[in-house]
């Protein structure tokens, strides 16, 4: 009785242990044909960090080798082995080209190239450049792994690319070729097959900026630039639907706003439209979205960042699913659809492409990157915005995921520049030698002589720095200004021993350049707004006080007239400055030769005006031409801002009743032209009732300081160009 129980127990325990331990395989939606994982360098069985197989290849997978002058491939461990062990650890290194042949299917194929760049037995981590080819395709190119490396700032990392393998062949070598004087290595080769129409699907695509489709061909090589889940966190290779591919979280890759990242986990997916294989559910029931606020969404985009390659055209691919509940009918989500800043869709709407709530599909464009410079990377952005109040219910936009692949050229080649190094100069270890006695009367006289040297540049300096303090500041503003010479070292205090008025730090932030480059995508053009005498005027996102405030970032221009001096003033002046009508500043950055200026409000008359063009009645909206004079009245509040603040003319300090009236505009020095004052004496503009900075009053003009200035009247008797 006891040996029964003892055997029930048993079974019990491992039934429980089978159906409650973590699945070690997966019912992938996708079955690979083959899949072979090389560990290269390493001998016999491995496994790697997600319980997947990998053979050394010392086995049936051993390379084939061209011996230059007797030199063959070693098998070699990293000297540092600080990251995971398969693939890793080991590397297949050699100063002759080397093959690997696999036996294939015809069809659709992916290869993975794993690499570790490290110091492998005789040979540096910094001195391995080579090209790799895949049957007549060349996948890279002077390559070095060690500067992506340290470009990407990580340790190691893989490159993907997807290419087609011919009914003849039924073969894939990969071949690596070292430069002369180099090496070429690997650390691990994975080769999968895939479904034949997962990207090679043989319907003309969108191409963007250009008349015609565009259709990728079979012939094409692809390589995998970015594989994201958008809204969510990374999808490891085991996760995947079979096909072993890694998706990315894309918060590194948004600029500006992050918007909303609603969920869904429970609907039920219905593959009607797509294959069931091409991406995750995760990709699926996880998005970005722009949010519920109209207003504020109105006045931004949803913009992903993605750094390529010029000179190649590139496949996008971006994943949608409605699975939020009240999205259920066409047009209750309208949006549009930017990329490489070009329209790529007007009225894009999920509901119409998929034919309901909880059916993924997948939308594929083509854009060529043309040629700035051949030997650095660009921006390539991806952009939604939401659609036009009153075609959509919810002005909204929506994205699930995206690929992006670069696709071969004419010359069957994939391969890019390589990052351009950032060189650091090198540590020097003292050398600490014996010299001889007879070398000691010469050390002595030379030391006297730099010591000499010394004191007369320190007094040559002294006397210097003494006339140039005598020298104005409107003498080297300009010069200031080109090589950032203007230090805001004591911009946080409020007085200096000298009674100089600075700026409190609680009016004014320091922003870093990163920040900058961050909330303006690295100054795309795609974010300019305007232009003026300082420069060019950006449209960004920055974080104040845990929240994401739209601002407008002026870089100045290299080529203005305006310097350090000017860059001061307007700095001390603005920041203090707060009215409805005019630019108030919140911070400003000058670092790297930069001069910035950010302001939060100098963009909230066109987004009056353009909440005037979005009236539910159509009888309250402007017409075109208040629409023009709004917009150029907006423009002429912000230079008047500026031109005040460069003739220092105005006071430290400047609240609602010290902006200038319509007869301090009559002051020849003012900065508004006559034909503003004209129209501002305008008989137009008699019987106003307005509320003043002072008070409530009723006047017989317009004053400029009323908060219910009149915008679009402004203008309406300016003709001329010059009144403009």
């Amino acid at each position: 009785m006891k040996n029964s129980e003892l055997v029930l127990y048993l079974l019990s325990c491992f039934l429980l242990h089978l159906f409650s331990s973590p699945k070690q395989s997966t019912a992938y939606a996708y079955t690979p044909i083959y899949n072979f994982t090389v560990d290269c360098g390493a001998t016999g069985p491995q496994t790697g960090p997600d319980r997947r197989p990998w053979t050394g290849d010392d086995s049936k997978y051993a390379p084939t080798e061209q011996s230059i002058n007797g030199q063959k491939s070693i098998s070699a461990n990293a000297a540092n082995q600080e990251v995971d062990r398969v693939p890793y650890y080991t590397a297949r290194v050699s100063a002759s080209p080397f093959s690997y042949l696999f036996p294939v299917t015809s069809g659709s194929t992916f290869i993975r190239l794993y690499f570790y760049p490290a110091d492998y037995s005789k040979f540096n981590r910094s001195s391995s450049f080579f090209s790799v080819t895949a049957g007549d395709f060349t996948l890279l190119s002077n390559f070095s792994a060690s500067l992506t490396a340290d470009y990407l700032q990580q340790r190691v990392f893989e490159k993907e690319f997807c290419l087609n393998i011919d009914q003849e062949s039924q073969k894939l070598n990969i071949t690596f070729i070292p430069f002369p004087n180099s090496y070429a290595f690997v650390n691990g080769i994975e080769v999968v097959s895939m479904p034949a129409n997962l990207y090679y699907t043989g319907e003309n695509i969108n191409y963007i900026g250009v008349d015609n489709t565009y259709q990728l061909l079979t012939n094409s090589a692809l390589e995998t630039m970015y594989r994201l889940n958008v809204g969510a966190g990374s999808i490891s290779a085991k996760d995947d639907t079979g096909m072993f591919r890694s998706w990315d979280s894309d918060d590194h890759f948004l600029a500006g706003k992050m918007g909303v990242v609603p969920v869904n986990t429970t609907i039920h997916l219905q593959y009607s439209k797509i294959s069931n294989d091409t991406a995750p559910d995760e990709v699926y029931t996880t998005a970005r979205t722009t949010g519920t606020n109209r207003t504020e969404n109105m006045m931004y985009n949803l913009t992903w960042t993605l750094e390529v390659d010029p000179g190649f055209t590139y496949l996008v691919r971006l994943h949608f699913c409605e699975f939020q509940p009240e999205i259920q009918k066409v047009n209750d989500r309208e949006f549009k659809i930017y990329i490489a800043n070009q329209t790529a869709e007007d009225q894009a709407d999920v509901i119409v492409w998929s034919g309901g709530n909880g059916i993924p599909v997948y939308r594929d464009y083509a854009v060529t990157i043309n040629y700035e410079n051949p030997k650095t990377k660009t921006n390539l952005l991806i952009a939604l915005h939401p659609g036009q109040y009153g075609r959509t219910r919810y002005a909204d936009a929506i994205l699930n995921g995206l690929e992006l692949f670069k696709i071969g050229d004419s010359d069957n080649n994939l391969a890019g520049p390589n990052p351009i190094p950032t060189f650091s100069p090198p540590n020097r270890e003292p050398q600490n030698q014996k010299h001889p006695s007879g070398g000691k009367g010469i050390g002595i006289i030379i030391g006297g002589i730099l010591a000499g040297v010394v004191i007369i540049a320190l007094i040559g300096f002294l006397v210097f720095r003494r006339r140039m303090r005598r020298v104005k500041d409107a003498a080297s503003s300009d010069i200031a200004s080109r090589r950032g010479l203007f230090s805001f070292s004591t911009i946080k205090s409020t007085k200096t021993k000298g009674g100089d008025s600075h700026l409190p730090s609680d009016l004014c932030r320091y922003f870093s350049l990163a920040e900058i480059k961050s909330a303006t995508g690295d100054f795309d053009p795609v974010f300019i707004v305007g232009t003026g005498g300082f420069g060019n005027v950006y449209k960004g996102y920055v974080e104040i006080s845990g929240h994401s405030t739209p601002v407008a970032i002026k870089r100045l221009n290299p080529g203005s007239q305006q310097g350090a001096h000017e860059f001061k003033n307007e700095i001390e002046l603005l920041s203090q400055l707060r009215h409805l009508h005019l630019v108030s500043l919140i911070g400003y950055c000058n670092e790297d030769r930069e001069m910035i200026l950010i302001a939060p409000e100098c963009l909230k008359k066109y987004a009056e005006i353009a909440d005037c063009c979005l009236n539910d009645d159509g009888t309250k909206r402007p017409p075109m031409g208040d629409v023009v004079w709004g917009l150029e009245f907006a423009l002429k509040l912000q230079e008047s801002a500026e031109q005040r603040i460069n003739t220092g003319g105005a006071p430290k300090e400047k609240k609602h009743k010290d902006i200038p009236t319509d007869d301090s505009l009559m002051d020849g020095d003012d900065v508004f032209s006559d034909s503003i004052v004209r129209a501002l004496k305008s008989p137009a503009f008699t019987s106003t009732t307005s509320r003043s900075g002072q008070g409530s009053s009723t006047t017989n003009t317009t004053s400029f300081g009323s908060d219910n200035f009149v915008s679009g009247a402004v203008f309406s008797e300016i003709g001329k160009p010059e009144g403009r």
